[in-house]
């Protein structure tokens, strides 16, 4: 199973003039010195190339041919200078365009043999903020929904909610995501509930669930840079700040498993540094988490 695209030129009507058709009708040209002897060679009567040739030539507002006196054969045609410059171009643009084409092939269909899950981690005991804060409104939304809106994707295979918050469990049941409700302490166990229901995923996505400025464009770079390298750890940076979310290869997973006490996945790349790649956000405030209402208050000012 392969991509095969088809290009052609249009004039403003979206009629098409110049393709692959004319374009081998050129090169025949210059190669057989004459429009008469590519025509047979395409098994096109002449009047037909004749047609083509004219038809583009007045769509460029040039020529594209001219007549070759004398010689072996008493004459013939040959491309002019702008004819040639048209073939060089129309090469760039088909090389271009199929480089496109195969890599877009490649992330959407290819890729997604690589199946990537999603970690949304929502345990956070909220001290500093004195309340839940995953309930608290941001830009007219709480902000628990920015990571169940953002990861509403086809390029996220699985999901789930690590909670201690029966509040959060009930938004996940209203909207129909799998949450698991738990009663410990640490990141760790977060991590470990979360793992243990990836083991069918050849990437696992954790993802704090404070982060509300974090952008689809910088998630699905992350995405598709794990599905280039589905071996390395990826995770999102600004600069040289490195930050949530991480993307986890399966070979990972029973060091993940293993974590304790208040280590997290920083735990797992800190031996592991030599595998990590990471992907730059478009702005340091997708980084940011929240633990306080004057960050919360801080961070609405740059909601798009």
């Amino acid at each position: 199973m392969k991509p095969v695209i088809r290009l052609y030129i249009c004039d403003d009507e979206s009629e098409k003039f110049f393709g692959e058709g004319p374009y081998r009708l050129l090169l025949l040209t210059e190669k057989t010195g004459s429009l008469r002897a590519a025509a047979i060679s395409m098994n096109m009567a002449y009047t037909k190339a004749h047609a083509i040739i004219d038809r583009a030539e007045k769509q460029l507002g040039f020529k594209l041919t001219q007549r070759k006196i004398g010689g072996k054969g008493g004459g013939g045609s040959c491309l002019t200078d702008n004819a040639k410059e048209l073939i060089s171009r129309y090469e760039k643009f088909k090389t271009a365009c199929n480089d496109a084409c195969l890599k877009y092939y490649n992330d959407i269909f290819l890729q997604n043999s690589v199946k990537v899950g999603c970690v949304i981690m929502a345990s956070g005991f909220s001290r500093r903020f004195g309340s839940n804060k995953l309930l608290s409104d941001f830009g007219g939304k709480r902000l628990i929904d920015y990571p169940l809106d953002l990861t509403d994707t086809p390029f996220i295979n699985s999901r789930i909610v690590i909670t201690r918050y029966s509040q959060i469990e009930d938004i996940c049941k209203q909207r129909d995501i799998e949450c698991v409700l738990h009663s410990h302490d640490f990141q760790s166990d977060t991590v470990r509930e979360g793992i243990t229901r990836m083991q069918d995923i050849d990437g696992c996505m954790f993802l704090h669930a404070d982060q509300p400025l974090l952008s689809h464009e910088s998630m699905m770079s992350l995405i598709s840079e794990f599905k280039s390298h589905p071996d390395s750890i990826c995770r999102l940076a600004y600069g040289d700040i490195k930050a949530s979310p991480v993307i986890f290869p399966k070979a990972f997973y029973g060091e993940l498993s293993q974590i304790s006490g208040e280590n997290g996945g920083s735990a797992v790349i800190k031996y592991h540094s030599d595998c990590v790649r990471t992907v730059q956000a478009q702005n340091e405030y997708e980084l940011a988490d929240i633990d306080t209402p004057q960050q919360l208050d801080i961070l609405k000012e740059f909601i798009k």
